[in-house]
């Protein structure tokens, strides 16, 4: 699919791992593919927390959305996680883009639509605010089966503080509700 598209509309950047890309409030000017690697667009909010927007592997896209919108800021940092290589399209390449190649333009509104899908999701997810509750519905939307990086990455995209999340697992495999093996969890019941 993104081989079909002429060369001459993309330009690719690598990224070293922890390299920003861009920085929170800055103009959207690209739509980004992750060609390897993947990134992470992250917000800090008053208190210095790190929020996370968004995690974006090999074959997804960012700034999708934005490019088109009229407030067209980054709402959060565009970081790469490990090393990474982007292909970036300006907003008029995009269009040629999807333009002359049917398959692009297929993939571009699937990865649209998947991206508002997860939005509604987190907005649910965080609108919740008994945190076992939105613990058990972000189980519930993931087939309940949750695959973490790490508790401090689920803590993040929960948005609940790390060391609550960890004593809300432990009650929860004691309970029997949950069953944690290695860097997944499992709904038991």
């Amino acid at each position: 699919m993104f081989n079909e598209i002429n060369k001459d509309y993309y330009i690719t950047r690598d990224l070293k791992s922890g390299e920003i890309l861009f920085h929170e409030g800055e103009e959207c000017v690209f739509v980004g593919l992750v060609l390897s690697g993947s990134i992470k667009i992250t917000s800090i909010t008053y208190h210095g927390n790190e929020i996370l927007l968004k995690s974006v592997q090999k074959g997804d896209m960012f700034g999708n959305n934005l490019i088109y919108s009229p407030s067209n800021r980054y709402r959060g940092s565009v970081q790469a996680v490990n090393d990474t290589t982007v292909a970036l399209l300006t907003k008029e390449n995009l269009e040629k883009a999807l333009s002359t190649s049917p398959a692009f333009l297929r993939y571009y509104l699937t990865k649209s639509a998947e991206d508002g899908d997860r939005l509604n999701k987190s907005v649910k997810t965080l609108s919740i605010q008994d945190i076992e509750e939105r613990f058990f519905y972000y189980l519930s939307i993931n087939g309940d089966v949750i695959h973490m990086k790490s508790v401090t990455d689920l803590a993040l995209k929960l948005n609940i503080r790390r060391e609550t999340l960890s004593r809300l697992i432990s009650s929860l495999e004691k309970e029997g509700l949950i069953q944690r093996i290695g860097k997944t969890i499992k709904k038991t019941k």
